[in-house]
């Protein structure tokens, strides 16, 4: 019998910083209808006297936005596999809000608060998916300033901000964690010649001061990222639509001294009721201390496909998808873990390996629907459901998952998630099953231009 632990409340409101997403997301492929022919006889003799307040401007009120997103949720964890942990309960409590104003050309953004999780057992804080940055509550404080490359136009932000490398696999926003992620850096946004490219340099880690009566007591050096991408958008006909994304990175790492030097890509295709999608990664790890010498080398792949179902003419429309990917030691600087290997975060991303079909319905207005089968292998770490403990490391790691989740728009500013999951395997993880249920009440309010991230 499986013990199911009390109800936990988690109450959210989040005001995450722009999206700096490298992988595009490609627009709905429907073809905008045929605009209706103006009659002449229609016009009038002549037209209304102009308001003099179109010649006046914008207002000062106009210049200053106030915004933020909530999210309430309930749910529980069973880590009965786990060893001797006990069901975890508990509350998170996460408050957001935001300000933009423009100077002239210039556009400044401010999102205060903060998140933490409450537990009964007490979770081990070291645990949470995002390490605490530096003044954490400050969650964003940028600065936008319009520049020009070879006569194109472009944008620099400063400050602290949400990135997001790959589609969260190497680096992410991490919208699932109580605080969720933000850096700091820099980045420079530019569109030349039809290529969309971006690059920059943020800090990820401002390390820590080592143990004192350590061997080597030294201060740990801050990690680093430093990142360069681009990628183009072609709609060839309305029957094939293709999207490449093509990025490196430069990632220090302070503890270890190593620098690990990434080139990856994605690309995503739209054809004849098919959306392709690709993905392949390639790290070198080289050691600073003794010359750049070889380390360790790491590679990632992956590849999936959905088709819209035969009978979705109409929304919410049947989807099936089917994908395989795969990691042997490449270490992501700062991913979005969460869902991403499942709804029960028990892996790592590095060395391992997953195949996986859903079935499912969405719809443009946002309602969405799927139940998702996964085969998960892992050489790596293993942990209890949500993250939580480690219980080791086993080759013969292998287990069944099966996620279903559910959004439901209640209106353009609210909106209900609900997940469960459920898990099976043999190897670092013990018989039995672990399971997670989460229930959502997202929120926002004012008018965010694009510097909030969603959940």
């Amino acid at each position: 019998m499986i013990a199911w632990p009390v109800f936990w409340l988690v109450v959210v409101v989040a005001g995450a910083g722009e999206t700096l997403d490298v992988a595009a997301h490609p627009p709905d492929l429907g073809l905008p209808s045929a605009a209706e022919g103006s009659r002449i006889d229609t016009l009038p003799d002549a037209l209304p006297p102009l308001d003099e307040a179109l010649l006046q401007g914008p207002s000062s009120a106009d210049d200053v936005t106030f915004f933020g997103q909530g999210r309430v949720l309930v749910g529980a964890e069973n880590p009965a596999i786990v060893n001797d942990l006990e069901p975890i309960g508990g509350a998170a409590l996460t408050g957001r809000v935001g300000v933009a104003g423009r100077i002239g050309d210039l556009r400044a953004a401010v999102v205060v608060g903060d998140g933490a999780w409450w537990t009964t057992p007490v979770r081990d804080p070291t645990l949470e998916l995002v390490p605490r940055p530096l003044v954490a509550p400050l969650h964003r404080l940028s600065l936008e300033v319009p520049v020009g490359l070879l006569g194109a136009p472009g944008l620099l932000v400063l400050g602290r901000f949400a990135l997001v490398v790959a589609d969260g696999r190497l680096v992410g926003s991490e919208p699932f964690d109580a605080r969720g992620r933000t850096v700091d850096g820099a980045v420079v946004d530019v569109e030349l010649w039809g290529v969309h490219t971006r690059a920059g340099a943020v800090v990820l880690d401002l390390g820590a001061e080592g143990d004192p009566g350590a061997a080597d007591p030294r201060v740990d050096a801050a990690s680093g990222l430093a990142f360069l991408a681009a990628g183009s958008e072609l709609v060839l006909d309305p029957a094939l639509h293709l999207v490449l994304d093509a990025y490196g990175l430069l990632h220090h790492t302070g503890v270890d001294r190593v620098l690990r030097p990434t080139l990856g890509a994605r690309a995503l295709v739209d054809v004849v009721g098919l959306r392709w999608r690709g993905g392949v990664d390639g790290q070198l790890a080289l050691d600073e201390e003794q010359g750049l010498a070889f380390v360790d080398n790491g590679v990632h792949a992956e590849v999936a496909v959905t088709t819209q179902l035969p009978w979705s003419l109409s929304a919410p429309r049947p989807f099936l998808e089917m994908g395989v990917e795969g990691t042997t030691a490449l270490l992501a600087p700062a991913p979005s873990r969460h869902g991403t290997l499942g709804e029960l975060d028990l892996v790592d991303f590095a060395n391992t390996w997953q195949a996986r079909a859903a079935i499912g319905v969405d719809d443009p207005q946002g309602f969405a629907l799927r139940a998702t089968w996964r085969l998960v292998s892992s050489l790596g770490l293993v942990h209890g459901p949500g993250g939580g403990g480690v219980i080791g490391a086993d080759p013969g790691t292998l287990f069944n998952e099966v996620d279903v989740a559910l959004c439901v728009p209640i209106d353009d500013d609210v909106g209900l998630d609900v997940a469960w999951a459920v898990a099976v395997g043999r190897g670092a993880l013990p018989p039995g099953p672990a399971q997670r249920l989460i229930v959502g009440l997202r929120f926002s309010f004012g008018d965010d231009d694009g510097l909030l991230a969603s959940f």
